[in-house]
């Protein structure tokens, strides 16, 4: 019969981590690039979308720009999470005057358009996703 030694415990969790590192950086570096994508797809929507509503309202769509302003997570009518953003927009009823306008997107999704018009708030549009 041979006798069996029992061999000294060996703690690999170093190199356990130094292989996990890589692939943590690189599942966050993913992770990134994905929202920095979404983001611009989100802005490019919102942009398009406050023009066409500017158009509708028959007023002037001022710098041609949105400008994200909160950003946070809500729920679809499905109940499925998705990243909440606000834009806000100016625009002029006479090309003088500037006036304040926000918009919300749930996902891709426009939740509404809001013209802080002189007369009084005007949500142009409203689409439930």
């Amino acid at each position: 019969m041979a006798i069996i030694e029992p061999q000294p415990y060996v703690d690999d969790t170093r190199y356990t981590l130094r292989l996990m590192n890589p692939l943590v950086a690189i599942i966050a570096i993913g992770a990134l690039a994905w929202f920095w994508v979404d983001s611009l797809r989100a802005r490019e929507k919102a942009l398009k979308s406050c023009a066409a509503a500017c158009r509708q309202m028959d007023v002037q769509f001022l710098d041609q720009t949105v400008a994200l302003c909160q950003l946070g997570l809500g729920r679809t009518a499905r109940g499925q999470i998705k990243m909440r953003r606000r834009y806000m927009f100016e625009f002029s009823t006479d090309g003088i005057n500037r006036h304040k306008g926000s918009t919300a997107l749930l996902g891709s999704t426009v939740e509404y358009i809001r013209l802080d018009h002189p007369d009084g708030s005007t949500i142009v549009q409203l689409e439930k996703g």
